[in-house]
């Protein structure tokens, strides 16, 4: 699973993300198709019933999970909580996409199979579409659940989706005006040293503002007992912004970072390994060779 990371590349998906995400991942993946391909010999090799179940699905659905979800798929892949986080999380998450046209049936396909199986309880699927000015948006509707939405638009060889039409619309201007994490003086301080802004993947945080309405909200349902409140004491001291970089090479994975993660350096995080929390190869593959400068 290590060397479906792809080689280090431009990360345009950034450019949708505002200064003011709390929480970032970011990635770039080898061919999604390739991938999935493999995944398929897997889970086939351990299970009889897999194939036949496989084409049971695109039977039901009129889809092939191959040529109508991932080949459509480039590898850049982005989530993030951008915006405030009270009283409803405003996420994001952002996908390259080579074949918008093929990716959007497969999507109707997808929601109009879902309503032939649903049951009353569950509710039905809406998808919806609505035009603002030159740009075109979609939304994602469950019929029990008016006030939950998923809402997505194309936008070069990207879909961004978010909560709400405003969130899109928004993160299409700060794009347009450079007004995006990436360009940020606070991101642009923790890139390494040697200048080299191209990545595998990485991991952004930068909790501190959205920790302080959320620590507000806890102190004001009642009094905390000490240990709680040195416990958020602990937790407030520690969220200054961080980033952790992965570059994927042909023999090795190589992760860095100058900050680490909620007062933890990176040697303690893949040391966690180690007890049984975090398999080690998932992180370093076949190798885990940090740069001297970094922890």
């Amino acid at each position: 699973m290590a060397a479906w990371l792809a080689a280090p590349a431009s990360m345009g998906g950034l450019d949708f993300i505002s200064p003011d995400a709390s929480v970032v991942n970011s990635f770039i993946i080898k061919n999604p198709r390739s991938i999935v391909e493999e995944l398929f010999q897997m889970i086939g090799s351990n299970d009889a019933n897999f194939a036949q179940e496989l084409a049971r699905f695109e039977a039901k659905t009129g889809v092939s999970v191959l040529d109508d979800i991932t080949a459509p798929l480039g590898g850049e892949g982005t989530f993030a909580f951008d915006g405030p986080v009270l009283p409803t999380p405003k996420w994001k998450l952002v996908m390259e996409v080579y074949d918008p046209v093929t990716l959007q049936s497969t999507i109707g396909k997808l929601v109009a199979s879902y309503n032939r199986e649903a049951q009353a309880s569950n509710g039905t699927l809406q998808l919806s579409q609505q035009q603002v000015a030159s740009q075109t948006y979609y939304t994602i509707q469950n019929s029990k659940q008016p006030n939950s939405e998923i809402n997505y638009t194309y936008v070069d060889s990207y879909l961004v989706a978010g909560p709400d039409i405003g969130t899109l619309s928004q993160a299409i201007r700060n794009r347009q005006s450079g007004n995006t994490l990436a360009h940020s003086p606070t991101f642009q301080a923790l890139l390494p040293s040697d200048g080299y802004t191209n990545f595998s993947a990485i991991f952004y945080h930068n909790i501190g503002p959205v920790l302080g309405p959320l620590v507000d909200q806890i102190k004001s349902i009642g009094t905390l007992t000490a240990q709680q409140q040195q416990s958020i004491a602990t937790l407030q001291a520690n969220t200054a912004p961080g980033l952790i970089y992965v570059y994927g090479e042909p023999d090795r994975i190589v992760v860095a970072s100058d900050t680490g993660f909620m007062g933890f350096d990176l040697g303690t995080l893949m040391s966690l390994g180690h007890a049984g929390a975090f398999p080690s190869q998932l992180f370093s593959g076949a190798a885990t060779s940090p740069p001297a400068a970094t922890q």
